[in-house]
């Protein structure tokens, strides 16, 4: 998630009776804490998101933010009622994307077939992958600016 979007979304959040710029305030402290990685924190997530589900279906979307030059790939699980719900992300600048936005997609699948549970129809041998595609980092480049879903 973008940190504009988390900004606008903690001030309407009920956080124990704050006002908003305070909710914002405990947003941007845990988006800027260098002891949160969410890239390694997917596995986890995946897991308790697919839960008990035997086959997905997951949906991969570009969004672009102009204001600050970046760029979120993100792999949704898709719902039957018609709303997705993120498994994955990667916020990227958008001068890093030229010629290297399959290699951003190759890395989100890789994470994303060694994250899901197995017995997952689609999963891990029939993802499909390029044989190139072997997890080589265990992490996504880092960026030179602080981007808060991106190990520092």
């Amino acid at each position: 998630m973008h940190r504009s979007q988390c900004r606008s979304s903690a001030t309407r959040w009920p956080t124990r009776g704050l006002l908003g710029k305070h909710a914002i305030k405990q947003v941007d402290r845990l988006l800027s804490n260098q002891g949160i990685v969410v890239w390694d924190m997917f596995a986890a997530w995946v897991t308790q998101i697919v839960g008990q589900r035997k086959a997905i279906v997951v949906a991969m979307d570009w969004t672009d933010f102009d204001a600050d030059d970046q760029t979120t790939l993100a792999l949704n699980l898709a719902s039957n009622h018609g709303r997705a719900t993120p498994l994955l992300w990667l916020t990227v600048l958008k001068d890093e994307l030229k010629d290297s936005r399959n290699d951003f997609e190759d890395l989100c699948l890789a994470r994303l077939a060694e994250s899901l549970p197995d017995g997952i129809d689609g999963s891990k041998p029939s993802l499909n992958l390029p044989p190139a595609v072997e997890v080589k980092q265990e992490s996504p480049p880092e960026c030179t600016r602080g981007i808060t879903d991106r190990p520092r």
